[in-house]
């Protein structure tokens, strides 16, 4: 019997109910439901929807018991879900971030002068911040590192030192890829950590290795971190480190450094202007192939469902060449083999009651009329209906805020910030190693069968209030 089985025949219990009664509550067959809380049978997001809003458990016995149904769903893959889930929710908790302190650390400038052992995550981390501190206080500060970014406090405080740095800051990051297939996930990995601070327009160098290793130098300490008068030398389990200040080793360190800089290449961050969009669509789609565009948005994504009238409508004030750029964009929208999209219902609210939708909210853009806005709602309601994959999430369970890009092939994202970077009228284009995406696009596939998304008959539902909704502003 699986762990998911046994927490929710305890949580059953505990909730004062036999199979019988809950399934009579559910209105479920309960020879079904029997089989699938003994996890003969493998039970499905909408049976466990109702079943986790009847039971009357604590709000940590929910989420370990949606944290178990995603294990016993995912299987295999449940790893991959969280890692991807987990960096989600830290784009939306450090994105923006100011003013993290880097000197507040435990250990004083004075002790830093000599050759140090120190043990310790945290009081590693404490120390890379203050060395970073005492760096920046210098007229032309150097800060090179070759670290593990899976953890997330170095990705904090890397974001930090990014948003708040100024333009003499000389700031330079190397990742190491494995060119073994066996370490693909691995490669995700990193790179899923560290796509909140891609995001917001950082831009790491990477190169591919056979080894894997971080530093050809040592193996006991292959990460480091180096500034103009310090170098500290990190284990490969993080839990210990040497501070350095000998000039020949920071000087051999730093020659090693920009040798392999050298060799490496960057993830690519452009931004074009929104008009401009169809053509970098263009740019990110394969002619050859018909590709899929999976859409994760915090506001509503009607994008793919405007007729050429409404984007006339929106554009022609104000873009000299707008019927070209209307052509352009259909013409990308055919290529498209498929169209799968993730937004809050909330948004939907909000697009009705403005008729804005997030993406098209610029100066070269006028809001919909409330006709414009209804045949929206019908489009996407027919899109759904004949088998169309656009899903609805709730706000409140909705684990990424601020967050609205679109995924075109395997090495390109196409996204909307509220970053460093931000400009209304602006899209972002961020370009990776070829092949990094797929698991991403994994993951957009799996969303619908966890507890965040709506069914398809609750979709059409809200789709069908919304437009009644649209109607009693129309007549008001």
């Amino acid at each position: 019997m699986s762990e998911f089985s046994v927490c929710l025949k305890n949580a059953i219990e505990l909730s004062g109910y036999s199979v019988y009664s809950i399934a009579k509550e559910i209105d479920y067959d309960r020879a079904t439901l029997t089989n699938q809380i003994n996890g003969k049978r493998k039970m499905t997001k909408d049976v466990f929807m109702k079943l986790l809003n009847t039971l009357n458990i604590t709000e940590p016995a929910r989420l370990k018991l949606i944290d178990m149904f995603h294990k016993d769903i995912f299987e295999s893959e449940y790893v991959t879900f969280e890692t991807i889930k987990e960096s989600f929710q830290n784009y939306s908790k450090t994105s923006f971030t100011k003013g993290n302190n880097l000197s507040d650390s435990y250990i004083e400038n004075s002790d830093l002068n000599n050759m140090i052992n120190i043990s310790g995550e945290l009081f590693i981390i404490n120390v890379i911040k203050n060395i970073i501190s005492l760096e920046l206080q210098k007229n032309n500060p150097t800060v090179y590192f070759n670290l593990d970014l899976t953890r997330n406090e170095l990705l904090i405080l890397i974001q930090s030192l990014y948003m708040n740095a100024g333009d003499n800051l000389d700031m330079k990051n190397i990742i190491s890829l494995s060119i073994n297939e066996a370490d693909n996930v691995e490669n995700f990995t990193k790179f899923i950590k560290i796509l909140p601070l891609l995001l917001d327009g950082y831009c790491p160098y990477y190169y591919f290795t056979e080894h894997n290793i971080e530093s050809e130098l040592s193996v006991l300490f292959p990460y480091y971190l180096i500034t103009s008068e310090k170098i500290i030398l990190v284990s490969i389990n993080f839990d210990q480190a040497i501070i350095l200040s000998d000039k020949n080793i920071i000087k051999t360190y730093t020659n090693e450094f920009k040798i392999k800089l050298s060799k490496c290449k960057t993830f690519k961050y452009e931004s074009a202007a929104f008009f401009q969009m169809p053509y970098v669509f263009s740019n990110c789609l394969d002619p050859q192939e018909k590709q899929t565009i999976y859409c994760f948005n915090e506001t509503f994504c009607a994008l793919p469902f405007l007729s050429k009238e409404h984007l006339t409508y929106m554009f022609s004030e104000k873009v000299g060449n707008y019927d070209e750029i209307i052509s352009e964009l259909r013409k990308c929208y055919q290529t498209i083999k498929e169209f799968i999209a993730f937004t809050p219902i909330e948004s939907l609210i909000e697009f009705i009651e403005t008729g804005n939708e997030g993406h098209t909210t610029n100066d070269y853009s006028k809001p919909l009329t409330i006709e414009q806005r209804i045949e929206v709602l019908k489009s996407i309601r027919t899109f759904i209906k004949n088998g169309g994959k656009y899903y609805f999430v709730r706000r409140a369970d909705f684990f990424c805020n601020n967050l609205t890009f679109n995924v075109i092939s395997d090495s390109k994202i196409i996204f909307f910030t509220l970053g460093k970077n931000a400009d209304k009228n602006s899209m972002f284009t961020l370009t990776t190693p070829n092949g990094l995406l797929r698991e991403l696009k994994y993951f957009f596939e799996s969303l619908r069968k966890s507890c965040y998304v709506l069914s398809e008959e609750e979709s059409i539902q809200a789709l069908d209030d919304g437009i009644e909704y649209a109607k009693g502003l129309q007549k008001s």
